[in-house]
């Protein structure tokens, strides 16, 4: 099934009922939409997409599944993206959080990521991570791998 937020097309259904289709996908997470949710969502530009994405991210994370339906999906149209800083925040968290111990080496190739960062574009990635590493609080260890520095776990 297609995600209508990212048009991911490995999207699984989990349960339809009522005219409610909840979803797991493996960028968004899971949620549910209904009423005229998914026309909007697929008339709606990629960034606006990955704002919604990443407000996904947000309540997965509490352990909420979401819903997005006639009554929020134009609020949640219109917010605006994360600022940079806040992206790159978040890329350095996870990995900090991931780091069980220093120097620990962490791949980027989760897809669950780009929401968390607000993209539909996994290269997007590549540009935050440049960031961190250019600040010194990550590093390239070999083969797509990175690592945590100490700079950077007290910067998380």
């Amino acid at each position: 099934m297609e995600c209508p937020v990212c048009f991911d097309t490995g999207a699984r259904e989990v349960d339809s009922a009522g005219g409610v289709v909840e979803l797991d996908c493996k960028r968004c997470g899971p949620f549910r939409y209904g009423g005229g949710a998914w026309e909007e969502l697929k008339k709606a530009p990629e960034n606006k997409r990955a704002v919604i994405a990443s407000r996904l991210w947000d309540q997965n994370r509490f352990g909420s599944v979401p819903t997005i339906d006639e009554s929020n999906v134009d609020a949640l149209l219109s917010m605006q993206p994360l600022p940079f800083l806040e992206r790159a925040k978040r890329l350095l968290i996870d990995l900090a959080e991931q780091s069980d111990r220093l120097g620990k080496p962490l791949q980027l190739s989760s897809p669950r990521l780009d929401a968390m960062v607000g993209t539909l574009v996994h290269n997007d990635l590549a540009h935050i991570n440049q960031f961190l590493l250019d600040r010194g609080w990550i590093e390239d260890v070999v083969g797509g791998y990175w690592k945590v520095t100490g700079g950077g776990l007290i910067s998380g």
